[in-house]
Protein backbone atom coordinates (compact mmCIF):
# COMPACT_ATOMS: atom_id res chain seq x y z
CA UNK A 1 0.00 0.00 0.00
CA UNK A 2 1.38 3.56 -0.77
CA UNK A 3 1.65 5.76 2.07
CA UNK A 4 1.15 9.57 0.93
CA UNK A 5 3.86 11.11 3.42
CA UNK A 6 1.98 14.60 4.79
CA UNK A 7 4.15 17.15 6.51
CA UNK A 8 1.95 20.41 8.53
CA UNK A 9 4.37 23.30 9.12
CA UNK A 10 2.63 24.81 11.97
CA UNK A 11 0.47 23.56 15.39
CA UNK A 12 -2.05 26.98 14.87
CA UNK A 13 -5.58 26.67 13.97
CA UNK A 14 -5.13 26.16 10.65
CA UNK A 15 -2.17 23.53 11.32
CA UNK A 16 -4.16 21.02 13.93
CA UNK A 17 -7.60 21.88 11.54
CA UNK A 18 -5.70 20.29 8.77
CA UNK A 19 -3.74 17.48 10.54
CA UNK A 20 -6.66 16.05 12.25
CA UNK A 21 -9.27 15.97 9.73
CA UNK A 22 -6.67 14.29 7.24
CA UNK A 23 -5.59 11.84 9.81
CA UNK A 24 -9.35 10.62 10.42
CA UNK A 25 -10.14 10.77 7.13
CA UNK A 26 -7.18 8.97 5.63
CA UNK A 27 -6.33 6.46 8.12
CA UNK A 28 -3.48 4.51 7.21
CA UNK A 29 -3.01 5.61 3.61
CA UNK A 30 -1.28 8.89 4.79
CA UNK A 31 0.91 9.78 7.45
CA UNK A 32 0.80 12.70 9.37
CA UNK A 33 3.32 14.93 10.78
CA UNK A 34 3.31 18.01 12.26
CA UNK A 35 6.98 20.42 12.73
CA UNK A 36 6.36 22.86 15.18
CA UNK A 37 8.90 24.45 17.86
CA UNK A 38 6.94 25.00 20.47
CA UNK A 39 4.79 21.85 20.59
CA UNK A 40 2.12 23.39 22.53
CA UNK A 41 -1.25 24.50 20.60
CA UNK A 42 -1.81 28.55 21.63
CA UNK A 43 -5.29 29.39 21.69
CA UNK A 44 -4.38 33.06 20.48
CA UNK A 45 -7.59 34.75 20.50
CA UNK A 46 -7.07 34.62 24.25
CA UNK A 47 -3.77 35.81 24.75
CA UNK A 48 -5.08 39.27 26.10
CA UNK A 49 -6.14 37.52 28.52
CA UNK A 50 -3.15 35.67 29.75
CA UNK A 51 -1.05 39.16 29.15
CA UNK A 52 -3.89 40.44 32.00
CA UNK A 53 -2.95 37.48 33.82
CA UNK A 54 -5.10 34.87 33.34
CA UNK A 55 -3.68 31.37 33.94
CA UNK A 56 -1.54 29.71 31.39
CA UNK A 57 -3.64 26.88 31.21
CA UNK A 58 -6.71 28.65 29.73
CA UNK A 59 -4.14 29.55 26.83
CA UNK A 60 -1.53 26.77 26.15
CA UNK A 61 -2.33 23.26 25.18
CA UNK A 62 -0.43 20.32 24.87
CA UNK A 63 -0.24 18.73 21.64
CA UNK A 64 -1.20 15.31 22.45
CA UNK A 65 -4.89 16.57 23.62
CA UNK A 66 -5.26 18.29 20.56
CA UNK A 67 -4.76 15.68 18.17
CA UNK A 68 -5.75 12.72 16.88
CA UNK A 69 -3.68 9.54 17.60
CA UNK A 70 -2.51 9.47 13.88
CA UNK A 71 0.01 12.61 14.37
CA UNK A 72 2.94 12.37 14.44
CA UNK A 73 4.67 15.84 16.16
CA UNK A 74 7.80 16.79 15.30
CA UNK A 75 9.33 19.35 18.11
CA UNK A 76 11.40 21.20 15.35
CA UNK A 77 12.14 24.84 13.59
CA UNK A 78 11.75 24.52 10.14
CA UNK A 79 14.47 26.45 7.86
CA UNK A 80 14.40 25.78 4.36
CA UNK A 81 11.65 24.26 2.30
CA UNK A 82 13.70 22.33 -0.69
CA UNK A 83 10.53 21.89 -2.87
CA UNK A 84 12.31 20.51 -5.88
CA UNK A 85 13.57 17.69 -3.24
CA UNK A 86 10.18 17.91 -1.68
CA UNK A 87 12.12 18.18 1.24
CA UNK A 88 12.26 20.55 4.83
CA UNK A 89 15.00 21.07 6.04
CA UNK A 90 15.41 21.59 10.42
CA UNK A 91 17.53 23.66 12.82
CA UNK A 92 19.40 20.62 13.88
CA UNK A 93 20.39 19.71 9.78
CA UNK A 94 17.88 17.14 9.64
CA UNK A 95 15.59 17.07 7.02
CA UNK A 96 11.65 15.82 6.39
CA UNK A 97 10.50 14.04 3.56
CA UNK A 98 6.94 15.31 2.19
CA UNK A 99 4.59 14.17 -0.65
CA UNK A 100 2.25 17.02 0.18
CA UNK A 101 3.59 19.44 2.39
CA UNK A 102 0.59 22.79 4.23
CA UNK A 103 1.87 25.82 5.08
CA UNK A 104 0.58 26.72 7.82
CA UNK A 105 3.09 29.17 10.01
CA UNK A 106 0.90 31.67 11.04
CA UNK A 107 1.57 35.25 11.93
CA UNK A 108 3.42 36.62 14.96
CA UNK A 109 5.97 39.47 16.21
CA UNK A 110 6.24 42.33 13.91
CA UNK A 111 9.63 42.75 12.67
CA UNK A 112 9.02 46.72 12.12
CA UNK A 113 11.04 49.41 10.96
CA UNK A 114 9.60 52.30 14.03
CA UNK A 115 13.43 53.24 15.87
CA UNK A 116 13.07 51.54 19.02
CA UNK A 117 10.20 49.38 18.75
CA UNK A 118 12.15 46.35 18.93
CA UNK A 119 14.34 46.97 21.63
CA UNK A 120 11.65 48.69 24.00
CA UNK A 121 8.05 47.68 23.10
CA UNK A 122 6.73 44.30 23.87
CA UNK A 123 4.65 42.47 21.35
CA UNK A 124 0.73 41.64 21.97
CA UNK A 125 0.91 39.25 18.51
CA UNK A 126 2.84 35.76 20.45
CA UNK A 127 2.71 33.92 23.88
CA UNK A 128 6.57 35.32 24.39
CA UNK A 129 5.08 38.89 23.99
CA UNK A 130 1.85 38.77 26.73
CA UNK A 131 3.93 36.30 28.91
CA UNK A 132 6.47 39.41 29.20
CA UNK A 133 3.83 41.63 29.37
CA UNK A 134 2.45 39.86 32.48
CA UNK A 135 5.73 39.62 34.45
CA UNK A 136 6.22 43.35 33.65
CA UNK A 137 3.50 44.56 35.02
CA UNK A 138 3.74 42.33 38.26
CA UNK A 139 6.95 44.00 38.84
CA UNK A 140 5.52 47.94 38.21
CA UNK A 141 3.76 49.26 41.18
CA UNK A 142 0.00 49.84 41.15
CA UNK A 143 -1.29 52.75 38.18
CA UNK A 144 1.50 51.81 36.02
CA UNK A 145 1.00 53.41 32.67
CA UNK A 146 0.62 51.59 29.50
CA UNK A 147 0.65 52.89 26.01
CA UNK A 148 -0.31 50.36 23.76
CA UNK A 149 0.16 51.04 19.97
CA UNK A 150 -2.36 50.26 17.24
CA UNK A 151 -6.12 50.56 16.53
CA UNK A 152 -7.45 47.37 15.58
CA UNK A 153 -9.32 44.74 17.27
CA UNK A 154 -5.99 43.54 19.03
CA UNK A 155 -5.39 46.78 20.70
CA UNK A 156 -8.67 47.54 21.59
CA UNK A 157 -8.88 43.66 23.31
CA UNK A 158 -5.76 44.05 25.46
CA UNK A 159 -6.71 47.81 26.27
CA UNK A 160 -9.95 46.67 27.87
CA UNK A 161 -8.85 43.68 29.75
CA UNK A 162 -5.56 45.79 30.88
CA UNK A 163 -7.97 48.28 32.49
CA UNK A 164 -10.63 45.52 33.96
CA UNK A 165 -8.11 43.06 35.12
CA UNK A 166 -5.37 45.24 36.23
CA UNK A 167 -4.62 48.53 37.65
CA UNK A 168 -2.74 49.77 34.59
CA UNK A 169 -2.93 53.14 33.52
CA UNK A 170 -3.89 52.34 29.75
CA UNK A 171 -3.49 54.75 26.79
CA UNK A 172 -4.51 53.71 23.12
CA UNK A 173 -2.02 55.19 20.21
CA UNK A 174 -4.13 54.65 17.21
CA UNK A 175 -2.11 55.93 14.10
CA UNK A 176 -5.39 56.74 12.57
CA UNK A 177 -8.71 56.28 13.22
CA UNK A 178 -9.99 53.83 16.40
CA UNK A 179 -11.83 50.25 14.45
CA UNK A 180 -11.24 51.60 11.61
CA UNK A 181 -13.15 48.81 9.65
CA UNK A 182 -16.02 48.49 11.41
CA UNK A 183 -19.44 50.99 11.52
CA UNK A 184 -19.38 54.10 13.07
CA UNK A 185 -21.88 52.26 15.57
CA UNK A 186 -19.59 49.86 16.64
CA UNK A 187 -16.50 52.33 17.02
CA UNK A 188 -18.35 54.96 18.86
CA UNK A 189 -19.51 51.92 21.27
CA UNK A 190 -16.33 50.57 21.73
CA UNK A 191 -14.56 54.10 22.09
CA UNK A 192 -17.65 55.01 24.68
CA UNK A 193 -16.21 52.08 26.81
CA UNK A 194 -12.86 52.47 26.66
CA UNK A 195 -13.12 56.10 28.19
CA UNK A 196 -15.56 54.80 30.86
CA UNK A 197 -12.98 52.80 31.68
CA UNK A 198 -10.32 54.96 31.77
CA UNK A 199 -8.79 54.00 28.67
CA UNK A 200 -7.50 57.49 26.85
CA UNK A 201 -7.69 56.76 23.06
CA UNK A 202 -5.29 59.04 21.11
CA UNK A 203 -6.79 58.92 17.21
CA UNK A 204 -4.27 59.98 14.39
CA UNK A 205 -1.35 59.32 16.63
CA UNK A 206 0.97 57.32 14.45
CA UNK A 207 4.31 56.77 16.32
CA UNK A 208 7.55 57.40 14.67
CA UNK A 209 10.01 56.46 17.69
CA UNK A 210 9.79 54.25 20.97
CA UNK A 211 12.11 54.41 24.19
CA UNK A 212 12.84 53.70 27.48
CA UNK A 213 10.07 55.99 28.50
CA UNK A 214 7.34 56.01 25.90
CA UNK A 215 6.99 57.17 22.84
CA UNK A 216 7.03 59.98 20.11
CA UNK A 217 4.65 60.68 17.37
CA UNK A 218 5.43 61.51 13.83
CA UNK A 219 4.00 65.19 15.17
CA UNK A 220 6.63 65.30 17.56
CA UNK A 221 4.38 64.83 20.70
CA UNK A 222 5.91 62.78 23.61
CA UNK A 223 3.61 60.02 25.35
CA UNK A 224 5.54 58.75 28.61
CA UNK A 225 4.60 55.38 29.24
CA UNK A 226 5.86 52.85 31.96
CA UNK A 227 5.56 49.34 29.27
CA UNK A 228 5.34 50.31 25.92
CA UNK A 229 3.15 47.53 23.94
CA UNK A 230 2.70 47.02 20.08
CA UNK A 231 -0.54 45.99 18.61
CA UNK A 232 -0.15 47.01 15.10
CA UNK A 233 -0.26 44.24 11.84
CA UNK A 234 1.41 41.10 12.22
CA UNK A 235 4.45 39.42 10.59
CA UNK A 236 4.77 36.46 8.96
CA UNK A 237 7.90 34.11 8.50
CA UNK A 238 10.28 34.48 6.04
CA UNK A 239 10.49 30.54 5.50
CA UNK A 240 8.42 30.69 2.22
CA UNK A 241 10.80 33.36 0.63
CA UNK A 242 14.31 31.99 2.23
CA UNK A 243 12.72 28.90 0.37
CA UNK A 244 12.29 30.64 -2.87
CA UNK A 245 8.63 30.59 -3.22
CA UNK A 246 6.19 33.20 -4.38
CA UNK A 247 5.40 35.51 -1.84
CA UNK A 248 3.36 38.96 -1.81
CA UNK A 249 5.24 41.94 -0.22
CA UNK A 250 4.56 41.19 2.96
CA UNK A 251 6.03 37.73 2.91
CA UNK A 252 2.47 35.47 2.92
CA UNK A 253 2.62 32.35 0.30
CA UNK A 254 0.88 32.93 -3.15
CA UNK A 255 -1.66 30.12 -3.44
CA UNK A 256 -4.57 29.66 -6.42
CA UNK A 257 -8.15 29.05 -5.41
CA UNK A 258 -7.86 25.61 -4.34
CA UNK A 259 -4.55 26.49 -1.89
CA UNK A 260 -2.32 25.42 -3.86
CA UNK A 261 1.32 27.45 -4.22
CA UNK A 262 1.87 28.96 -7.19
CA UNK A 263 5.82 28.00 -7.13
CA UNK A 264 4.92 24.32 -6.47
CA UNK A 265 1.42 22.46 -5.82
CA UNK A 266 2.93 19.72 -3.68
CA UNK A 267 2.74 22.79 -1.24
CA UNK A 268 -0.57 24.47 0.18
CA UNK A 269 -0.89 27.28 2.22
CA UNK A 270 -3.56 27.66 5.15
CA UNK A 271 -3.78 30.78 7.80
CA UNK A 272 -1.69 34.08 7.91
CA UNK A 273 1.02 33.05 6.20
CA UNK A 274 -0.87 32.53 2.87
CA UNK A 275 -2.61 35.07 0.66
CA UNK A 276 -5.49 34.29 -2.11
CA UNK A 277 -5.30 36.99 -4.75
CA UNK A 278 -8.62 35.40 -6.09
CA UNK A 279 -10.58 36.68 -2.54
CA UNK A 280 -9.14 39.90 -1.66
CA UNK A 281 -11.43 39.90 1.12
CA UNK A 282 -9.59 37.58 3.64
CA UNK A 283 -8.15 38.94 6.28
CA UNK A 284 -5.87 37.06 8.41
CA UNK A 285 -7.96 36.38 11.57
CA UNK A 286 -8.69 32.77 13.54
CA UNK A 287 -12.02 32.78 11.15
CA UNK A 288 -9.83 32.83 7.88
CA UNK A 289 -7.18 29.97 9.29
CA UNK A 290 -9.59 27.03 10.50
CA UNK A 291 -11.65 27.18 6.59
CA UNK A 292 -8.56 26.86 4.84
CA UNK A 293 -7.29 24.09 7.26
CA UNK A 294 -9.94 22.08 6.50
CA UNK A 295 -10.10 23.23 3.11
CA UNK A 296 -6.29 22.37 3.06
CA UNK A 297 -6.66 18.20 4.57
CA UNK A 298 -9.63 18.38 1.88
CA UNK A 299 -8.04 19.18 -1.46
CA UNK A 300 -5.08 16.44 -0.39
CA UNK A 301 -7.40 14.10 0.53
CA UNK A 302 -9.02 14.24 -2.70
CA UNK A 303 -5.61 13.99 -4.43
CA UNK A 304 -5.01 11.02 -2.91
CA UNK A 305 -8.24 9.17 -3.38
CA UNK A 306 -8.29 10.75 -6.98
CA UNK A 307 -11.35 13.10 -6.48
CA UNK A 308 -11.66 16.46 -7.67
CA UNK A 309 -9.72 19.53 -6.20
CA UNK A 310 -12.01 21.53 -4.29
CA UNK A 311 -11.79 25.42 -4.25
CA UNK A 312 -11.97 27.41 -1.74
CA UNK A 313 -14.46 29.78 -0.66
CA UNK A 314 -15.16 31.84 3.01
CA UNK A 315 -17.90 34.21 3.70
CA UNK A 316 -17.36 36.06 6.76
CA UNK A 317 -20.67 36.37 9.92
CA UNK A 318 -19.49 38.70 12.29
CA UNK A 319 -16.23 40.17 13.68
CA UNK A 320 -15.65 39.58 17.70
CA UNK A 321 -13.99 41.59 20.45
CA UNK A 322 -14.00 41.20 24.07
CA UNK A 323 -14.07 43.98 26.31
CA UNK A 324 -12.86 43.00 29.64
CA UNK A 325 -14.97 39.99 30.56
CA UNK A 326 -18.38 41.12 30.90
CA UNK A 327 -18.70 43.27 27.72
CA UNK A 328 -17.88 42.14 24.64
CA UNK A 329 -18.82 44.06 20.76
CA UNK A 330 -20.08 41.73 17.72
CA UNK A 331 -20.00 43.68 14.36
CA UNK A 332 -22.04 41.53 11.71
CA UNK A 333 -20.70 41.43 8.51
CA UNK A 334 -21.32 41.25 4.80
CA UNK A 335 -19.61 38.17 3.26
CA UNK A 336 -16.94 39.24 1.63
CA UNK A 337 -15.88 41.22 5.02
CA UNK A 338 -17.88 44.94 4.82
CA UNK A 339 -19.55 46.09 8.06
CA UNK A 340 -23.53 45.64 8.52
CA UNK A 341 -25.59 48.07 10.84
CA UNK A 342 -26.34 45.25 13.00
CA UNK A 343 -24.28 45.00 15.94
CA UNK A 344 -24.30 43.39 19.24
CA UNK A 345 -22.81 44.92 22.63
CA UNK A 346 -22.45 44.62 26.36
CA UNK A 347 -23.46 41.08 28.24
CA UNK A 348 -25.25 39.48 24.77
CA UNK A 349 -22.19 40.64 22.93
CA UNK A 350 -19.32 38.87 25.36
CA UNK A 351 -21.81 36.02 25.41
CA UNK A 352 -21.74 35.89 21.26
CA UNK A 353 -17.73 36.47 21.70
CA UNK A 354 -17.65 33.76 24.50
CA UNK A 355 -19.13 31.01 22.42
CA UNK A 356 -16.91 31.71 19.24
CA UNK A 357 -13.94 31.80 21.36
CA UNK A 358 -14.83 28.33 22.46
CA UNK A 359 -15.98 27.28 19.13
CA UNK A 360 -12.46 27.70 17.90
CA UNK A 361 -10.80 25.38 19.86
CA UNK A 362 -13.55 22.92 19.80
CA UNK A 363 -13.19 22.89 15.97
CA UNK A 364 -9.84 21.62 16.29
CA UNK A 365 -11.35 19.18 18.93
CA UNK A 366 -14.26 17.82 17.00
CA UNK A 367 -11.76 17.08 14.04
CA UNK A 368 -10.02 15.27 16.18
CA UNK A 369 -13.06 13.17 17.19
CA UNK A 370 -14.58 13.18 13.62
CA UNK A 371 -12.65 14.07 10.50
CA UNK A 372 -15.51 16.38 8.35
CA UNK A 373 -16.88 17.83 11.28
CA UNK A 374 -15.84 21.13 10.94
CA UNK A 375 -17.75 23.35 8.40
CA UNK A 376 -18.39 27.21 7.17
CA UNK A 377 -19.73 29.64 5.21
CA UNK A 378 -19.13 30.02 1.65
CA UNK A 379 -18.98 32.93 -0.18
CA UNK A 380 -21.27 33.02 -2.21
CA UNK A 381 -23.71 29.97 -1.21
CA UNK A 382 -25.97 28.76 1.11
CA UNK A 383 -25.19 28.75 5.04
CA UNK A 384 -24.55 26.28 5.96
CA UNK A 385 -25.04 24.48 9.89
CA UNK A 386 -22.10 25.13 12.34
CA UNK A 387 -21.70 22.89 15.41
CA UNK A 388 -20.45 24.10 18.67
CA UNK A 389 -18.58 21.73 20.15
CA UNK A 390 -16.62 22.01 23.71
CA UNK A 391 -14.24 20.25 25.59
Amino acid sequence: MNVTRVVVLGAGYAGLTAANRLAGRLGETASVTIVDPRGVFVDRIRLHELAAGADESTVVHPLPRMLNPRVRVLHAQATRIRAAERQIELADATTVAYDELVYAVGSGETVNSVPGAAEFALQAAGLDGARALRARLADRAPGAAVLVIGGGATAVELSAELATQTTAAVTIAAGSELLAGVSPAARQRARTWLTRHGVTVLDDSRVASVDQGGALTDDGRRLDADLVVWAGTFAVPTLARDSGLEVDGTGRLIVDASLRSLSDPSILGAGDACVLPEQPHLRMACATALPQGAHAADVIAASVTGGPQPQFSLGYVFLCMSLGRRDGLVQFLTRDDRPRRIVLRSGLGALVKESISRFARGSVLAERRRAGAYRWLKLGGPAVRRELVHD
